[in-house]
């Protein structure tokens, strides 16, 4: 075996290796940002997806674009099994000449909620104050003291918020600005009987959410509780009773299911929409390696010669020879996906991919190497066996002759 791999010229298995990082590189840089940008869409209403339900207008085609009465929250407080409330107005505004999402809430709700993590100044606004992202903190270049001018892009109504606190989330909320409720709603040109959305937290055990969509539409009645959840100081402020009609037919879903909703039945996009687009880009790569690795043969078909000719057999030269190629395509498979990893990680550092006011953050996922893996070694096994069985019948009628 050992005089086998010294005939064998590492050297001209450079161009191979190389092909292969590069090709691996590509498929998973490509993955990694596409499902990137898939989960921070899908991710734009919050990543939990264990307790918490999102109710907004059945009609609308996004949470954030609908409108729903916020007495609504009155009659959701009342019921056994819910355990927090958080209703939202989602306005979009400007800041310079960058769109940006700021979003009005109850901030005595914001750690019940969010999975979030205060890393300078406090979470207690109110009045004209506001929480940052502090991803969208450092594209600013503002922290806690500053001033900044918000123009609603909707009323064109300007305000001035002081900046009283930066968090981090590792989530799309990283490039917002958060508000109190009656902020978000001037912001959005919402009365202040209505809400964008209202999240809430449940008990799978007492409250399905099939029983609160029927109970939402007047089809079942919910058990009560003894004692609603208290009302914080902005709700008591804000629930009002109006005589206004809004939406009537409500969609409750988990904040996750709500986003992939509307990419699928607005934009056509669904997770098998994006791993076809990855299939697409290693069916594209298919070609290259096919020939990388057929002329690697070719190029080694002397030493095929010799080996043969010192009484190897075709098997085992066979085996030989797709135990070096797909080494070769494993190791050179692993170091393309973690740089195209890194190329990725890049790009979303330097924010070069950017979906409205958000940052697409990359998708690392195990399955994406095994894929490639798998892939890299099928198409050079299928190369390198049917270039070494075409020189071994040369060989074979060359001798005849």
């Amino acid at each position: 075996m050992a005089i086998s791999l010294s005939i064998i010229s590492f050297r001209r298995l450079t161009p191979l290796f190389l092909a292969l990082i590069a090709i691996s590189a590509l498929i998973s840089f490509t993955a990694s940002i596409f499902l990137g940008i898939y989960n921070t869409v899908a991710t734009l209403i919050g990543e939990r997806e264990d307790e918490v339900l999102v109710v907004y207008d059945r009609t609308s085609k996004t949470p954030q674009t609908s409108i729903i009465p916020l007495s609504l929250y009155d009659k959701l407080r009342g019921l056994d099994g819910v355990k927090a409330l958080s209703p939202e107005a989602i306005a979009i505004s400007m800041i310079g000449n960058r769109v940006i999402v700021v979003r009005g809430m109850d901030p005595e709700l914001i750690q019940e909620v969010y999975r979030m993590r205060l890393m300078n100044g406090t979470d207690k606004i109110e009045g004209f104050s506001a929480l940052i992202g502090d991803r969208l903190a450092r594209a600013l270049k503002v922290d806690v003291g500053d001033l900044i001018t918000v123009r609603s892009a909707l009323t064109n109504s300007f305000l001035e918020l002081e900046i009283i606190g930066v968090f981090q989330s590792e989530s799309p909320l990283d490039d917002e600005i958060l508000v109190p409720l009656y902020v978000g709603q001037w912001l959005r040109g919402l009365d202040e009987d209505a809400v964008s959305l209202i999240r809430v937290e449940v008990d799978p055990s007492k409250l399905s959410k099939e029983d609160l969509i029927s109970y939402l539409h007047g089809e079942k009645e919910v058990r009560k509780k003894e004692s609603p959840i208290t009302k914080s100081s902005i709700m008591r402020l804000l629930t009002i009773p109006r005589a206004r009609q809004y939406a009537t037919e409500f969609a409750v879903r988990s904040p996750r299911e709500s986003m992939e909703a509307f990419l699928e039945n607005e934009i056509k996009i669904n997770q098998v929409t994006i791993w076809s687009i990855v299939a697409v880009a290693i069916s594209g790569s298919t070609l290259l390696i096919y020939l990388a690795s057929t002329l690697i043969v070719r190029d080694h078909a002397r030493e095929m010669i010799i080996l043969r000719s010192l009484g190897m057999s075709k098997t085992r030269l066979i085996l030989l020879m797709l135990f070096i190629t797909v080494s070769l395509s494993v190791i050179s498979s692993i170091l393309g996906y973690f740089s195209g990893i890194l190329a990725s990680e890049m790009f979303f550092k330097m924010k070069l991919f950017m979906i409205g006011p958000y940052v697409v953050k990359p998708s690392i996922l195990p399955e994406t190497l095994l894929i490639i893996l798998v892939a890299m070694a099928v198409i050079v096994v299928f190369g390198v066996s049917s270039e070494l069985e075409s020189i071994l019948r040369s060989e074979h009628r060359e001798v005849l002759s």
